[in-house]
């Protein structure tokens, strides 16, 4: 793929932090050195359901609603039953998205940078429908996680 932000020639994970720019929180920065590209281009794996469970925990610990990430994940939602394929461009569109969903969140003292790192380290890796729906699998199993572990919507 072309795209300079959605190439597969970025880096498969981000050991110093992620990609924010806010790496004071080693707890955030060890969770985004767990990432795996692996998770999206091959499927999810038991590694990968604990690391979502991690991130689950971490976002509901400071507050972060499943209101804030309800309308990204409608949004891959409805992209998914079109197909990567015909949306790719409301895929890209996504990132910019999730950028605002953090800056609002931020607004009202709620740490979502975490849950925007994690979808900048996922983006790069999709490239057709199933690496596309391995991205919304994440994301379903962290909102999952979110809530059983008393996130509140």
């Amino acid at each position: 793929m072309a795209n300079g932000f959605y190439n597969n020639e970025r880096r498969d994970s981000y050991p110093k932090g992620g990609v924010g720019t806010d790496n004071a929180d080693p707890e955030r920065r060890e969770l985004l050195a767990r990432f795996r590209k692996e998770w999206i281009t091959q499927g999810i794996d038991e590694e990968g359901v604990e690391f979502c469970r991690r991130a689950a925990e971490y976002l509901q610990q400071r507050k972060m609603t499943s209101s804030y990430v309800r309308n990204i994940f409608g949004e891959l939602k409805r992209i998914e039953s079109k197909g990567f394929a015909q949306s790719r461009t409301d895929f890209y569109l996504l990132r910019p998205k999730v950028a605002y969903a953090t800056a609002r969140a931020k607004d009202r003292g709620i740490e979502m940078n975490l849950f925007r790192e994690i979808y900048e380290c996922m983006a790069p890796h999709v490239s057709d429908d199933r690496t596309f729906k391995n991205l919304v699998n994440m994301v379903e199993a962290i909102i999952a996680f979110h809530k059983a572990c008393g996130g509140r919507d």
